[in-house]
């Protein structure tokens, strides 16, 4: 709006422009009255034709400053990411400075020896498993196999039943029948204990490497405290019974 009220003062119509009008006018006898009226209608299309522009170049400049204003908020945001970056890096560099870098490097090291040991017990451990399952799966199959080979030897004629013979050796069939049931049941049992065995153990060591693991973690995090309390504890243990 200031733009438009500057450009209507600067096109303000002046007596002089009447003057001009009058003498371009004057060796004509009979003036045309609508000479003044037309040149103040051009005046004013003028004057509306720059505010328009005027109008246009302001938004322009509008959008413009809103881009602005939007990156130089970005540049600001990645400033202070920068700045919170470096706070941060500082904070751990003086945290790393306490500690030397030698302990902190043997620590590692006897973490890592440590967690290899455990990763092999349990490999080992799962190796066991997969043996006994393996096992275990090969003397069901047995089991499976003998017990249907012997239910179709059992499966004779009930007609012949008469006969001594065949009477005899469904006996000694029944007894081989109840023989091999009663060692399958006696395998069968020793497979569950030692499977159960195996388990409690498998659980077991599980549960010691998890215990050992946090205390690892805890030696590594306070190990000066540890060595102390060791050095007293080992004092302690040596000093003679007072009578």
């Amino acid at each position: 709006m200031y733009y438009i009220s500057c450009i209507i003062k600067e096109r303000s119509i002046r007596p002089e422009c009447f003057t001009e009008s009058r003498a371009i006018v004057e060796p004509s006898e009979s003036p045309s009255p609508k000479g003044p009226s037309l040149l103040m209608s051009l005046t004013f299309q003028q004057i509306i034709l720059d505010a328009k522009k005027l109008v246009i170049r302001i938004s322009d400049h509008e959008n413009t400053a809103d881009t602005l204003i939007s990156e130089v908020e970005a540049v600001c945001g990645q400033i202070d990411n920068m700045k919170q970056y470096q706070e941060e890096v500082e904070i751990l560099n003086t945290e790393a400075k306490q500690r030397p870098h030698l302990q902190l490097i043997a620590g590692i090291q006897r973490e890592n020896k440590h967690l290899r040991e455990i990763q092999a017990e349990n490999k080992e451990l799962r190796n066991a498993l997969e043996d006994h399952q393996h096992a275990l799966e090969l003397i069901m199959s047995k089991y499976r196999q003998q017990t249907a080979s012997l239910l179709r030897l059992s499966k004779t004629d009930y007609s012949s039943m008469h006969n001594s013979k065949y009477a005899n050796i469904i006996t000694s069939q029944a007894e081989k029948i109840n023989e091999m049931a009663a060692v399958m049941k006696t395998a069968a049992a020793l497979d569950e204990e030692n499977e159960l065995k195996e388990k409690e153990a498998f659980h077991s060591l599980k549960e010691e490497n998890a215990t050992l693991r946090e205390i690892v973690n805890i030696a590594n995090k306070y190990g000066s405290l540890n060595k102390e309390c060791s050095v007293e504890s080992k004092t302690v243990q040596t000093d003679p019974p007072i009578d």
